[in-house]
């Protein structure tokens, strides 16, 4: 009976992976006639044209997959963006200045601590940087200071980069060296 059960498991694990084989074999052959049939100039896939698989893939250049090829937009790259403060050291109650500079495809940038809503940057033109003023709480938690900045383009792609502060503590006053005077 033993021998029996040893038989059975491998003729259920023939079978599973049988499956599996014929699924993705399926699967992929509906995938390119959909993406082959979408027509859209950005999404191309063409089973005839040859690309070397080696080396780094250039914007708009083909990529080369197991069974087809696809193109790699420009609307399939993200923006690239660049963040940071004024101050490194930051004490609850200052306004600091964060500045980005983004790639040109950049069109919205915006500021979040996680607090309150998103803040959206100024472009600034003469310096070719995105500007925003932000007003560190009273009541921050930690002593560190953690800002998101989001650049998005037209089609809503978005990169998001941290800046980070420092918060220092202003020492509490001691209420023995107050002097009050009484006339």
């Amino acid at each position: 009976m033993e021998k029996s059960t040893k038989w059975s498991r491998a003729a259920l694990a023939t079978a599973l992976v049988m499956t599996a084989v014929v699924a993705v074999g399926c699967g992929g052959q509906e995938q390119a006639s959909t993406s082959a049939s979408a027509g859209s100039s950005q999404d191309v896939v063409a089973a005839s044209a040859s690309v070397p698989a080696s080396g780094p893939v250039a914007v708009g250049q083909a990529v080369q997959g197991p069974d087809q090829i696809a193109m790699v937009s420009n609307d399939s790259l993200p923006p690239d963006v660049d963040a940071s403060i004024t101050e490194r050291q930051v004490t609850p109650g200052t306004i600091i200045e964060v500045t980005a500079k983004g790639s040109p495809d950049v069109e919205e940038v915006l500021l979040s601590d996680g607090i309150g809503k998103p803040q959206r940057f100024v472009y600034d033109s003469t310096a070719d940087l995105w500007r925003a003023s932000y007003r560190v709480p009273i009541k921050l938690k930690g002593d560190r200071l953690e800002l998101a900045v989001t650049a998005k383009n037209e089609i809503g792609r978005w990169r998001r980069v941290w800046v980070f502060a420092i918060v220092e503590r202003e020492a509490p006053k001691d209420s023995t060296s107050a002097t009050v005077e009484e006339k």
